[in-house]
């Protein structure tokens, strides 16, 4: 089946992607164990900022982490710096609270009229990171990675965590 195909050629793109953005070597830290991570499944494309079609893969981590401030947590991630600045962990729950908007420049609009130049501004999720060492001012998760996480948390993981119906507080 065709479609099965497409299914695991995305789920092994990103598995690969996870481990060379994060850097890890399973077999260093978790040897009785042949698979770090449980595919959770997908969801429909979504458009980045060139105009290509993302499909994410939902996922999560088969271990209890250590706290990202850890050493061991350095250790056992210690992240590509070609792809990421620095690597954490944050609670669900604190993503859910966290989440405000802010202006994405790329999808708003400037011009002008005769009475002057008007802007329209298209807004979009991003969501505070924990305080760390690494952490600068400005830090935040934002763009497309934010956009993935927006209907997830509202959709998903909300009513786990507040009792609601699926899609109770949800607004895409």
């Amino acid at each position: 089946n065709n479609d099965n195909h497409d299914g695991d050629r995305l789920v092994n793109t990103a598995l690969r992607e996870t481990q060379e953005e994060l850097c890890y070597n399973i077999d260093q830290f978790f040897p009785t164990s042949s698979s770090l991570f449980t595919i959770l499944g997908r969801t429909q494309p979504v458009p980045s900022m060139q105009g290509k079609k993302v499909t994410p893969i939902i996922g999560m981590c088969n271990y209890d982490l250590p706290p990202h401030s850890t050493e061991e947590f350095q250790i056992t991630f210690p992240g590509n710096p070609d792809e990421v600045d620095w690597i954490f962990t944050i609670p669900i729950r604190e993503l859910i609270e966290g989440e405000t908007s802010e202006p994405l420049e790329r999808w708003s609009t400037s011009y002008s009229h005769d009475k002057g130049k008007k802007k329209n501004v298209v807004l979009g999720p991003a969501f505070h990171i924990p305080e760390c060492s690494k952490k600068r001012e400005g830090d935040k998760i934002w763009g497309l990675t934010a956009i993935v996480l927006r209907p997830l948390l509202r959709k998903v993981f909300g009513p786990v965590f507040y009792g609601e119906g699926v899609g109770g507080i949800a607004k895409l």
